[in-house]
């Protein structure tokens, strides 16, 4: 944890800094610490299917079952944007 502290202190906005520093909070059973990060990481790499998963993880650790299902959809959909997704789109609707 350590590192991660002196991470954030040098690079405070750094997405993935937050978002490690969230999971070690959810491990350390600071579910609320650990949310409150982790929406921070969404807010800075909103594409990352990986951070909207977790998240919904530390909400239904919390037994919010309905903000987690709707971080399970965020993932699901950040994993379906984005360029690759498109290009498949547009090969399915234009022959």
């Amino acid at each position: 944890m350590l590192e991660l502290e002196e991470a954030r202190r040098r690079s405070p906005n750094d997405g993935n800094v937050i978002f490690y520093t969230g999971l070690v909070k959810r491990r350390q059973g600071k579910l609320d610490e650990a949310i409150e990060l982790q929406k921070k990481a969404t807010i800075s790499d909103p594409r990352n299917p990986d951070m909207w998963a977790n998240l919904g993880r530390s909400y239904r650790g919390k037994r919010d079952f309905r903000a987690a299902r709707e971080m399970f959809d965020s993932s699901n959909a950040a994993r379906c944007s984005g360029d690759a997704f498109s290009s498949i789109i547009a090969g399915l609707t234009h022959p």
